[in-house]
């Protein structure tokens, strides 16, 4: 029994050692294909073949991640094949292991950097700053990236563009006219052919300039300048080329859960190349977060008129208006609005006028280069005295219906076009027309 179990001893052992042995056989295999693995890895970034390193990374990165000379050669491999996100989680397990490896460290910020992660990359960079074991190499890199980080500070608390715009189209009623041509006038107890105020169609092309600065205070503090220039030439009526200026500068804050803004506006206009009118004026608007995905705001317009030609279209202009933006994925606008214009003069009272308006938005972002807006808008006056020559007082009514698109072609280049139809109702004839407007677009970012 002795001998038996003696026997059975000594298979157990050999068994045992047998095992034993294989697993140092293969460890030791298994550890000269490691090293010659990273040796292999090494060697392709030192001569810089980075995409066959990535490549080779890549397979050795299921057993060898978070080893800290590992982890610098993929990292290294990823940063000079432009997978920064890759680059990043890399370096980041190496200074987690290793905090003072310096040149982990510089990679890790270049890399944040490149990532545009630049809170990361400045508190990596900062810390480095400090460090003596960098190569002058390392420190100019450091020094440059610092620098290039401040001056993307400085973009992003004043923020400009300037952009040139030229458009074609097509109108139907450029000189917003009736059809009719013969009208009865009450004060002259006639009819008379009408030689002027007739519909005239014609085509059109439109410059336009725009040129805004923001600079910004805070989080929630601005101050806006904008100006813009727009003209509108017509091939054959020439009488409604128009020229205007549109100057305005704002000032945005917070208050509490308020946002509230004071913008000043002046606009000249020329018509036939002449000076036409100017107006100018200031709005004030408070505004509200009132849902996750709701904006609501109200606004109140001082203003005035002037007419460089008759002064009884000189006005003064008082409104308000509120507004509801639902910023959802296909971003909502409806707005009511109403103003007074108040003549100047006894002998252009007939010209103010109650105002009264509701429009409405839906924008449609098809992709990331491509948007349509579909736009709703109508309105009604009420004038304040009888018309001179009709001997009534004038009520009006308009409906209008358009659809955008813009197309981004690139950050430089956009395109846009503009579909609009607009039906004006009044109970004096002279002024009934409908309009029909095409326009296509192009515009130059600098």
């Amino acid at each position: 029994m002795i001998v038996v179990h003696n026997n059975k001893s000594i298979n157990t052992l050999k068994t045992c050692f047998s095992i034993i042995l294989l697993t140092l056989v293969f460890s030791a295999k298994a550890q000269e294909d490691t090293s010659a693995s990273l040796k292999t890895l090494s060697n392709l970034i030192q001569v810089q073949s980075y995409e066959d390193a990535h490549k080779l990374g890549q397979e050795l990165m299921f057993d060898l991640a978070g080893e800290p000379y590992f982890d610098f050669l993929i990292g290294q491999a990823a940063y000079y094949t432009q997978h920064y996100q890759e680059a990043i989680f890399a370096f980041e397990r190496v200074v987690i292991n290793q905090p003072n490896h310096d040149a982990a460290r510089a990679l890790l910020a270049f890399s944040y950097f490149k990532a545009k992660n630049y809170g990361a990359a400045e508190k990596e960079l900062t810390t480095l700053n400090q460090s003596k074991s960098l190569s002058a190499q390392q420190q100019n890199q450091v020094q440059t990236y610092l620098q290039q980080i401040i001056e993307i500070k400085n973009k992003q608390v004043t923020d400009s563009q300037f952009d040139i715009s030229l458009g074609f189209g097509y109108d139907s009623n450029a000189s917003s006219g009736t059809e009719e041509d013969t009208l009865f006038f009450p004060a002259l107890g006639d009819f008379i052919t009408l030689t002027n105020g007739l519909e005239t169609s014609d085509t059109l092309a439109e410059l336009g300039i725009h040129y805004r600065v923001k600079k910004k205070r805070s989080q929630n503090s601005s101050y806006q300048f904008a100006a813009g220039f727009q003209h509108l030439q017509h091939r054959d009526v020439s009488e409604f080329d128009r020229s205007l200026l549109n100057l305005n500068a704002s000032f945005n804050d917070r208050w509490g859960k308020t946002d509230y803004s004071v913008t000043g506006y002046l606009q000249p206009m020329l018509l036939d190349d002449s000076y036409y009118r100017v107006a100018y004026g200031l709005i004030g608007e408070l505004s509200w977060r009132i849902s996750p995905k709701t904006r609501w705001a109200v606004s109140s317009t001082l203003a005035r008129i002037n007419n460089a030609v008759l002064d009884n279209f000189d006005m003064k202009r008082w409104g308000m208006a509120t507004r509801i933006t639902f910023l959802t994925a296909h971003p909502q606008i409806i707005s009511l609005s109403y103003h007074n214009d108040d003549s100047d003069k006894l002998v252009g009272e007939h010209n103010g006028k109650d105002n009264y308006s509701i429009a409405y938005s839906y924008l449609y972002p098809a992709s990331n280069q491509l948007s349509m807006g579909f736009h709703l808008y109508a309105d009604k006056n009420q004038y304040d005295a009888p018309h001179p020559t009709f001997l009534t007082v004038r009520e009006d009514d308009s409906y209008t219906a358009s659809v955008t698109t813009d197309y981004k072609m690139n950050r430089r280049w956009a395109l846009s076009t503009l579909l609009r139809y607009s039906k004006k109702n009044s109970n004096l004839a002279l002024y009934d027309y409908d309009r029909s407007e095409v326009k296509v677009t192009i515009k130059h970012i600098f």
